[in-house]
């Protein structure tokens, strides 16, 4: 993992992911997508996992993907290369066998909801704020977190 996911095992087989860029809420760059995605593959060969919970580090959950970054990759050839990166995590994510808990402080917006709404669980503050803001620009929910249903990946619940 790079330091901007971090994924703990807690011996009572408890893992955690922490979405850790709290000095631009948490959004995700190419390489925070990559390794977010790594750290769910990781999940699924745990032995003794029990459950999962994911986070963000600071005020906010994960305000999506870093819109300044990826403003940078916007031909088509880009998207077909980057989305699947995340559409392939939050499947595997929504396979996972055990109960996994989006615990959503701050904000949670575009991908950051889409991320949530893929756990089986939200808890969420009070003061938290979550929505599909990439619809203000046309886009669609590109990482798939707003499915009825995950498709299989390396079986079933």
């Amino acid at each position: 993992m790079s330091e901007s996911i971090l994924l703990q095992h807690h011996p009572d087989g408890i893992s955690q992911i922490t979405f850790n860029r709290p000095h631009v809420r948490n959004a995700l760059d190419i390489a925070a997508l990559r390794s977010f995605a790594g750290a769910v593959r990781a999940l699924r060969h745990h032995e003794s996992l029990r459950a999962v919970v994911i986070t963000g580090a600071g005020d906010a959950f994960c305000a999506g993907g870093d819109l300044g970054e990826l403003s940078r990759h916007l031909r088509a050839d880009d998207a077909r290369r980057i989305m699947p990166i995340m559409g392939d995590a939050l499947s595997m994510l929504e396979a996972l066998p055990v109960p996994v808990i989006a615990a959503v402080n701050g904000f949670a917006l575009g991908g950051g909801s889409e991320i949530a709404i893929a756990c089986d669980l939200r808890v969420i503050a009070e003061d938290a704020r979550m929505g599909f803001v990439q619809v203000r620009r046309w886009q669609s929910l590109g990482w798939g977190g707003g499915r009825t249903s995950a498709p299989p990946v390396g079986g079933s619940r």
